[in-house]
C-alpha cells in the first residue's frame, strides 16, 4: 500500500525507498521461489514465513503474472476461498490432512519423545493454535527433539513438513525451483561451477539460467520456431503465455511472432530475473 507516495511493504512493514530497492526487497526478503532442499528446521522456518504472507495477503496472493479466471456461481454469491479456509481451520482429529494438524501432530510425536528437562526449556506456547505459532515453537524444539525420536518418527516429521509446506507453497502461489533436465539423456542436472549446470548420467555440461541470461541478454527478437529449437521448449508454449497474458511478442510480421530471448527465458527461470 502507499501514504503519501511511501510504498510501505504488507507482509513486513518496512519502506524499502525507490522502485529499484523496492524490487530488491521482494526477491531477497519475501522470494516466490522455494530452495532445491530444504531440511526439516529451513522448512518448519518457511511454514512461519509463508503462514504470515497468506495471513496477510488473504485474497491476493503472491501474483505469478497470469490474470485470474472468475465464473459467477449461479448463487450469485462469491466463492469462498477455500485454500484460506483450509489453511485457518484449526488442528482436528477427524480431519488430519489439514495443514495445522498435520502440525500439531508433529509436536506431539516431538514432545511425547523428549524428557522432562526439554519440556521445561521449551514450554508449549499460550493462546491461539495457528500454522505460524505451531511452526516457530516446533522450529525452537526440533533441534533437541530430533536426537529422541526414532526413524519412524523422523520420517512422518519429513513427511508432514513437507505436505504443508507444498500446501502454504500452493495458496500463497510460491513456487518450487525449477528442475532442469539434461537436452541429450533427460536425466536431473546439478549445479557446477561458474553458472554451468552438469548431467551425472552422461557427464555432459549446459549452460545454467543465469549464464543463459547472459548469453542472451542481447540478442534480437527470435521467431517462434527459432527460439523455441534454441531453447529447448515447445512452440506452443509461448502462444499459452502469451494467451494468458505473460509474455507479448516483440512484433509480429506476416502472422510470425518475434520474441525477446531474454523475456522467456525470465518465465522460463525466474531466478534469472535478478541476473538479467
Amino acid at each position: 500500500m502507499t501514504t503519501h507516495d511511501v510504498w510501505v511493504c504488507p507482509i513486513c512493514g518496512q519502506a524499502p525507498g525507490d522502485p529499484a530497492a523496492i524490487m530488491a526487497h521482494g526477491r531477497e526478503e519475501h522470494p516466490s521461489i522455494l530452495p532445491a532442499h530444504a531440511t526439516i528446521a529451513q522448512r518448519l522456518d518457511l511454514i512461519a514465513a509463508l503462514a504470515d504472507e497468506a495471513t496477510l495477503t488473504a485474497g491476493h496472493p503472491n501474483p505469478d503474472g497470469q490474470p485470474a479466471r472468475t465464473r459467477r456461481p449461479p448463487s450469485g454469491r462469491a466463492p469462498a476461498d477455500l485454500a484460506a479456509i483450509d489453511l485457518a481451520a484449526p488442528p482436528d482429529d477427524d480431519h488430519p490432512e489439514r495443514p495445522l494438524s498435520l502440525l500439531v501432530e508433529c509436536s506431539r510425536l516431538c514432545w511425547a519423545a523428549t524428557p522432562l528437562d526439554v519440556h521445561q526449556a521449551h514450554p508449549q506456547p499460550d493462546g491461539p493454535c495457528t500454522l505460524a505459532s505451531e511452526a516457530r515453537w516446533l522450529a525452537g524444539l526440533w533441534p533437541a527433539a530430533q536426537p529422541w525420536l526414532d526413524l519412524a518418527d523422523c520420517c512422518w516429521v519429513d513427511d508432514s513438513t513437507a505436505r504443508v509446506l507444498r500446501l502454504l507453497a500452493a495458496a500463497t502461489r510460491t513456487a518450487p525451483r525449477p528442475v532442469h533436465h539434461c537436452p541429450s539423456c533427460g536425466e536431473v542436472l546439478v549445479d557446477a561451477a561458474g553458472g554451468w549446470l552438469w548431467c551425472r548420467a552422461c557427464g555432459a555440461e549446459h549452460p545454467g539460467p543465469e549464464r543463459l541470461a547472459e548469453q542472451w541478454r542481447r540478442k534480437p527478437p527470435m521467431a517462434t520456431a527459432d527460439i523455441a529449437a534454441a531453447l529447448g521448449i515447445n512452440p506452443n508454449r509461448l502462444h499459452k503465455w502469451r494467451f494468458r497474458g505473460m509474455l507479448a511478442p516483440a512484433r509480429v510480421e506476416a502472422g510470425v511472432a518475434y520474441w525477446r530471448p531474454l523475456d522467456v527465458i525470465a518465465l522460463l527461470w525466474p531466478e534469472t530475473l535478478e541476473a538479467a
